[in-house]
């Protein structure tokens, strides 16, 4: 598939060829020192181009290539560190979410100027605790909701959130792969209905905050546990006496 993409007469195809892990060794070195700079950004974001090339590479004038350098899983540790200082911001982020990059390193990149790299720490599936939390109390909304969404996120950092002042904030706790019983309990009381309907929404929500929500004062909260595939005809049926939505209603004549 790599080497078929290098056949294309489209340049971007092109480019995902030379960025593939299954391009063989021998076509990717003869791209190494390609004139056109997007190709050897390529080469740069390779995960298997060799560490002397990265370290070359991370001197570039051009700072896409650089930017490729720092968010490549196998640059070396140095590089990475001298990358984090880089005075374009896209290069520094390239560390921020780099994989293997040092907890060190990347707590220090909390308090960059740039707002798009503290963001870009929370997409980054190593992001230590420490900087979580520290990113939990950020005054940037969006970044909290990332830090809601995080699946290293510990149970304090959730708890905490899911008394953010922000009600985005609050609601994105349940677009975790897992939310633990406890945060979905306390959604379930939250003052904003629609908090309270994508607890309804959510399909591992226990039976018994179902039975709860089917009783919600919003209608689109009690229609979202009836359209909820865990709830029981029983709960359906409270939740379509106190009315539902028209299009819920409407379904539950069917």
């Amino acid at each position: 598939m790599a080497l078929a993409a290098l056949e294309s007469e489209d340049f971007q195809v092109v480019r995902s060829g030379v960025e593939s892990r299954y391009l063989p060794f021998d076509r990717l070195k003869d791209f190494r020192t390609n004139p056109n700079g997007a190709i050897r950004t390529s080469v740069a974001a390779n995960p298997v181009t060799p560490p002397d090339w990265l370290r070359e590479y991370a001197t570039e004038i051009n700072e896409w290539i650089r930017a490729a350098v720092a968010a490549n899983p196998a640059t070396p540790a140095d590089v990475c560190a001298m990358l984090a200082s880089d005075t374009q911001w896209w290069v520094r982020r390239g560390v921020a979410v780099n994989p293997e990059a040092s907890a060190d390193l990347l707590a220090g990149l909390v308090d960059d100027p740039e707002p798009d790299v503290t963001a870009a720490l929370v997409e980054n599936a190593s992001c230590p605790l420490d900087v979580l939390a520290r990113l939990a109390a950020d005054e940037d909304s969006s970044i909290r909701t990332k830090v809601a969404e995080h699946p290293n996120s510990p149970m304090s950092l959730l708890a905490a959130l899911a008394e953010d002042s922000e009600l985005w904030v609050r609601q994105s706790l349940v677009n975790r792969a897992e939310v633990p019983v406890e945060i979905l309990t306390k959604l379930a009381n939250d003052e904003e209905d629609l908090v309270r309907q994508a607890v309804a929404e959510y399909d591992a929500t226990p039976l018994n905050l179902l039975e709860k929500l089917a009783l919600d004062e919003d209608e689109d909260v009690r229609g979202a546990v009836h359209s909820n595939p865990s709830s029981t005809n029983q709960i359906r049926a409270s939740a379509a006496l106190l009315g539902l939505p028209k299009d819920d209603a409407d379904d539950d004549e069917y």
